[in-house]
């Protein structure tokens, strides 16, 4: 067994299934928790949540997830929470209802973008991921960079494609299995040949990591004493 397959158990063991990627819509209803988690079920998505978790992968940039609940709530309550609506509604509107989540006009103007572009070359969100073609078009959309098309795939489209985000090049720079310089390919081609190539254990082990790096991997001095890697991490090794 590999280290990348070894990490995934423990830490699957340590913080069990995490129910990513949240619907808050469906917040409290069967299946889902009070704030929308629905753990151990990969294939519970509709239409509107699968718009609802590209529209997060957008509104989560260069921000935090409670700011992003903030701007879902305010788009659900002004009833713009579908793919329909942002795309006939005006960037202000848009931009008004998602101002906590930062960086809100440029975020409208990418959440307008991206709807337009779904329904006039494809109609829907279930007509693009079965698509061969739906990471090439999701990357010619303005605002769509490789990890924010993945996050759609993975987590709405239900691909086999591993996410990267900086919590995981800084917990595998910690372990000391790739460069603090690695590319986003690099460490995405990483886990593709390690992992077995099946969406529910991509969105349980990207998952797994964010929560390591929130819990105990922190950006500034982590807790290594307590973290469930603390016994193959380069990083705590080096400090004893």
């Amino acid at each position: 067994m590999s280290l990348l397959n070894s990490i995934y158990d423990v830490l699957l063991r340590s913080f069990g299934s995490q129910g990513w990627w949240p619907i808050l819509s469906r917040a409290g209803q069967r299946g889902f928790d009070s704030k929308g988690y629905h753990k151990g079920a990969y294939d519970c998505l509709d239409e509107d949540d699968l718009f609802e978790v590209c529209i997060g992968a957008i509104l989560t940039q260069n921000t935090s997830w409670k700011n992003v609940e903030r701007a879902l709530a305010v788009l659900r309550d002004e009833g713009l929470l579908s793919i329909e609506r942002i795309a006939s509604a005006s960037e202000s509107d848009i931009g008004r209802a998602i101002r906590s989540a930062g960086y809100y006009n440029q975020k409208a103007k990418k959440l307008k973008a991206f709807a337009r572009s779904v329904l006039d070359e494809y109609g829907s969100l279930s007509s693009l991921f079965s698509s061969k073609n739906a990471r090439e078009f999701l990357l010619s959309i303005w605002g769509i960079g490789p990890e924010t098309a993945d996050s759609m795939l993975l987590y709405a489209g239900g691909w086999p494609v591993f996410v990267v985000d900086a919590y995981t090049k800084r917990i595998c720079s910690r372990l000391g299995i790739c460069s603090s310089k690695a590319s986003y390919d690099e460490l995405q081609s990483m886990f593709h040949s390690a992992i077995e190539r099946r969406p529910s254990i991509y969105n349980e082990y990207h998952a797994l990591l964010v929560r390591l790096a929130k819990s105990y991997c922190v950006k500034g001095v982590p807790d290594c004493k307590s973290c469930p890697l603390s016994d193959v991490c380069s990083f705590n090794r080096s400090k004893h």
